[in-house]
């Protein structure tokens, strides 16, 4: 992978088996990691997604050992990625004022309260698995489009054979069922 081979650039000196693992550990949480970044960076993600990318596969370089002994591994990942993104965020906007001259405003993930939760509940060994045990089989399916695919309403509603609306309602009450499920454990 490119982004790997940025890592001789750093002096970080991986086995094949650690390479393996950080690709293995990218590409299994892929949608959720590029998802993640593009919930953080909104209307930037063109211009500096690919940079988050490469300073999430170079940190799970430097803190390989970490990663490999980390209870969730995925999890962690996450994590990092998100604050990867909010802090190349707030590094690009810092430029863009200082370049030229206007006050950009911060994005703040932190103001969408679920989303905050949902990155957090994946620290917790299991408690995600918990969560999303509470839903139907068709809630199920429905959340792994939306969550997992990032997939629109229409092609959700075309694929499952329901309205857009009956699709929207759908998700309220996973997000709904999720929350409450959150509370429980503490979130």
């Amino acid at each position: 992978m490119i982004f790997l081979n940025n890592a001789e650039k750093h002096n970080y000196v991986l086995t094949p088996e650690e390479c393996d693992y950080i690709e293995k550990l990218i590409l299994k949480n892929e949608s959720i990691v590029r998802a993640v970044i593009r919930s953080a960076l909104v209307e930037k993600f063109d211009q500096i997604g690919d940079e988050c990318m490469s300073d999430l596969y170079l940190l799970m370089c430097e803190k390989i050992d970490l990663l490999k002994n980390h209870k969730n591994p995925d999890g962690w990942l996450i994590v990092a990625a998100r604050n990867i993104a909010l802090n190349t965020l707030r590094k690009h906007n810092a430029h863009l004022s200082r370049t030229y001259g206007e006050e950009i405003s911060n994005v703040h993930a932190d103001d969408n309260v679920f989303e905050s939760a949902l990155y957090n509940i994946w620290l917790e060994d299991g408690v995600i698995d918990k969560v999303l045990a509470t839903l139907t089989p068709h809630e199920k399916e429905i959340y792994n489009y939306i969550y997992r695919e990032r997939l629109p309403y229409k092609k959700i509603a075309e694929i499952m054979c329901i309205s857009e609306s009956t699709a929207r309602n759908i998700n309220a009450n996973i997000r709904r069922k999720i929350l409450n499920e959150m509370r429980k454990f503490g979130f």
